[in-house]
């Protein structure tokens, strides 16, 4: 993938719009009621020694403020503000989490609930038909693009090291100089250890709302991936 290549091409390998049942496991359902598959890639673009295929993933929440913000009582060690985590077995995901973390399955009650509730099927109703509409769009031309936006490279960046943003405030994310001398960021396992980068792509490009950012990573020893959105 030199500089070279029109980045807004299909690289090959890499699966646009993947199958649910080829990215998540158990509850295939539960996990695409909340979760868009973007893209997957062979793990081993990050890392040579690495086998099998990582998942590029976005939530539909949140439509305003960060992912998990309302909802804290269903957080965890890698399901919190911003933040959702996987287990990786056989290349698909487990959520690591209680779906409930994600607003939509979260008990509505009081005074306004049949609104709340209507409010967010409407909002996941709109995401949907958005990117159903961005994936028609590259099923008709082979590019990744919104209506009326120029075609949208498929990776932003690729394994190495990420660059520190807005995502690496959280407070289990190590910031440090990098290589280059720039800011670079890694969140860390329970134990401390450093997540590996895999990737960013623009989540914004395969739908209305999405995040700037959707960066992936990933700890080997214990195949967790952990994703993370940059908003700007």
């Amino acid at each position: 993938m030199g500089e070279d290549l029109d980045r807004t091409v299909l690289p090959d390998g890499m699966i646009a719009f993947p199958d649910p049942a080829a990215v998540f496991s158990g509850d295939v359902a539960a996990h695409r009621r909340v979760l868009q598959p973007l893209a997957s890639i062979p793990a081993d673009w990050a890392d040579r020694s690495w086998r099998g295929m990582l998942h590029f993933v976005a939530p539909i929440e949140p439509y305003e403020g960060l992912l998990g913000e309302e909802t804290t009582e269903f957080h965890s060690g890698y399901c919190r503000t911003n933040w959702i985590g996987f287990r990786v077995e056989s290349g698909k995901y487990t959520f690591l989490g209680d779906f409930r973390f994600f607003r939509i399955n979260k008990t509505f009650d009081g005074e306004h609930a049949l609104a709340n509730k209507q409010y967010w099927e409407d909002y996941y109703s709109k995401t949907e038909a958005s990117f159903a509409e961005v994936k028609a769009n590259f099923e008709r031309t082979g590019k990744l693009h919104r209506r009326n936006y120029r075609p949208s490279p498929w990776l932003t960046t690729l394994g190495g090291e990420s660059a520190a943003g807005n995502w690496a405030s959280d407070r289990r994310v190590e910031t440090v100089v990098g290589r280059d001398g720039r800011e670079v960021a890694f969140p860390l396992t329970e134990d401390g250890r450093r997540f590996r980068f895999v990737g960013e792509v623009r989540g914004g490009a395969f739908r209305k709302n999405g995040a700037d950012g959707v960066l992936l990573f990933l700890d080997p020893e214990t195949q967790i991936a952990l994703l993370t959105f940059e908003w700007t």
